[in-house]
């Protein structure tokens, strides 16, 4: 323990040992499975509208499901996170077709 003086000659005891801090929200985060395409704004995996996703859905480009109980017709659509990074990753300009830095560290840490 070390005792130190601050300006105010009032001295307080303090560790000089690390301290572990608990882990971030984001480092807890394991990557979902599927995710819900948000009614406004942009969805926050990847930034795109709502309207771009169900574009990219209805061409078949990414793997949804929609949740809706029999003899209705609204329902929940979601989709499947996976396939959405997967077409995204094919469509990267100037490189291979490899995982984002964001998504190989979510994937490491949930293994």
């Amino acid at each position: 323990m070390k005792t130190i003086t601050n300006a105010g000659d009032r001295q307080c005891d303090l560790t000089t040992a690390a301290i572990a801090t608990p882990a971030s929200p984001a480092q807890k985060a394991a990557l979902p499975e599927f995710i819900r395409i948000p009614s406004k704004g942009r969805e926050p995996w990847t930034g795109l509208s709502h309207a771009q996703l169900y574009q990219l859905i209805s061409r078949g480009e990414i793997k949804s499901v929609s949740l809706r109980r029999e003899g209705t017709t609204r329902g929940t659509r979601l989709i499947y996170l996976r396939s959405l990074l997967d077409f995204l990753n094919s469509r990267i300009e100037g490189g291979q077709n490899r995982p984002s830095a964001k998504l190989a560290r979510l994937e490491s840490k949930t293994k």
